[in-house]
């Protein structure tokens, strides 16, 4: 399984009613997800849990392809 693909599955745990299927590398997380700071917060708990490790410093990302490097990079 890809990493996207973990993390479309991370995204539909956290925010239900996102349609996961119009997910792509480049939605916003803000414009296209309607992520608020509450939601990146439980998805980014979400994510140190299931990848094992830590963000560094404030999580700001604008695209979910930016979320998937970072991510790739730390694991």
């Amino acid at each position: 399984m890809t990493v996207l693909e973990q993390l479309k599955e991370l995204i539909a745990q956290s925010v239900p009613e996102i349609d996961i299927a119009t997910v792509t590398p480049e939605s916003s997380l803000k414009n296209d997800l309607g992520l608020d700071s509450l939601s990146t917060m439980m998805i980014s708990m979400l994510i140190e849990e299931k990848f094992g490790f830590n963000f560094d410093g404030e999580i700001n990302f604008e695209t979910v392809g930016d979320l998937c490097e970072y991510i790739e990079k730390k694991i």
